[in-house]
């Protein structure tokens, strides 16, 4: 009887050892698997990131508006791309102008697994300035040719 349940036990041991190097294995397997998607995944999205380095969007670090005066009005000019003209906003208190631009964007990348990475980002470039003479902050006006984005600001 014992050597007929010591055979039993080294049958049932046998068996849990297969099933556990399986496990192991497809675990194993798997893992890889995994890593490889992962490499895969970031190589795409630092693909990305390279192809936005020359893009002037992604590059703006600061606003380099330039500013004309004569006797009735203030000329405000903003070389900026197109798509960007609706985000540029100016206000003025007395002498004070205030030129800000405001951005937000949304990038998705999809992985080979089919998984989506997500990134959204917000910025807010602003110049403040001042003008010789008071402004009249109800007399803004702007217009977009060209590339350049101008504001007109009658003085007070």
């Amino acid at each position: 009887m014992l050597k007929q349940r010591e055979m039993d036990f080294k049958v049932r041991y046998e068996t849990i050892v297969k099933e556990h190097e399986s496990i192991l294995n497809n675990l194993s397997t798997q893992l890889q698997n995994d890593v490889q998607k992962m490499v895969a995944s970031t190589t795409a999205e630092r693909k990305v990131i390279e192809e936005r380095i020359d893009d002037p969007f992604y590059k703006i670090d600061t606003l380099g508006p330039k500013m004309t005066e004569d006797l009735k009005e203030v000329i405000i000019s903003l070389p900026i791309a197109e798509y960007e003209k609706e985000n540029v906003f100016l206000s003025t208190q007395g002498r004070q102008i205030k030129m800000t631009l405001s951005r937000k964007y949304s990038d998705q990348t999809v992985a080979e697994d089919g998984s989506r990475n997500k990134s959204t980002r917000s910025e807010l470039f602003s110049k403040e300035f001042m003008a010789k003479d008071l402004l009249d902050s109800g007399k803004i006006t702007s217009q977009y040719i060209d590339g350049v984005l101008s504001f007109k600001i009658k003085k007070a």
